[in-house]
């Protein structure tokens, strides 16, 4: 059963751009498209002090609406691998988590751009874990675990919500909107019940988007 706290902070972010909806008669253009990113993660906190990054990916489906000449709001679906890697008494350990993530987020941009111009945006996301494995290396050993076959399983949290930021530059090919961007995700629950440890992500990715409506 989902957490009622990430679900309800995901679902306050989603309210303004509902209402917005039904508020005026501007500019209401809806693109729709695909995202893909190079993900460098981390599982980060006071029980993991030495903890190191892992390169991963994430893509989905991104939608995007203009609530003005300035200001859009993005959501989509997204399969997103996070994690991070450990080392303790000589064995290095990789957890690798897998979430389905619905991102939520505002995109700021100078009221009049031209063809390039920089743009920033902040949000957040709600992440589902639909997956999770443990990687052990060390001395003799070699060995690849599913999280939930381990004996004693460990007490994952079942969703993560994560504060999103970043900018980028957009730009036009046709009709399509491309956005390259660097973004960071901040995550506010333990990963663990146990482990004091949260997601921390990079990301380095393009959306590209047509438009479905003038």
């Amino acid at each position: 059963m989902l957490g009622r706290a990430p679900v309800v902070g995901w679902v306050l972010l989603m309210l303004p751009f509902a209402a917005h909806g039904q508020a005026s008669n501007q500019d209401r253009s809806f693109r729709v498209g695909i995202a893909a990113s190079v993900l460098s993660t981390r599982l980060k906190g006071s029980d993991l002090p030495n903890s190191d990054s892992r390169i991963s990916f994430s893509t989905g489906v991104m939608a995007e609406r203009a609530l003005s000449t300035s200001k859009g709001f993005r959501t989509g679906v997204l399969f997103s691998r996070r994690g991070g890697r450990n080392t303790n008494s000589g064995f290095d350990y990789d957890f690798e988590i897998d979430y389905i993530e619905v991102p939520a987020a505002f995109t700021f941009q100078p009221a009049d751009p031209k063809r390039f111009a920089p743009y920033a945006l902040a949000g957040a996301q709600l992440g589902i874990r639909v997956g999770c494995s443990l990687g052990i290396t060390g001395p003799g050993t070699s060995d690849t675990q599913d999280c939930d076959r381990m004996i004693p399983p460990p007490e994952l949290s079942s969703t993560d919500l994560a504060l999103l930021a970043g900018g980028g530059l957009r730009f036009s090919v046709g009709r399509a909107l491309v956005r390259t961007e660097v973004g960071y995700a901040h995550g506010l629950q333990q990963w663990e019940k146990d482990i004091k440890a949260f997601n921390r992500g990079i990301s380095f990715g393009v959306v590209a988007m047509l438009p479905m409506r003038n």
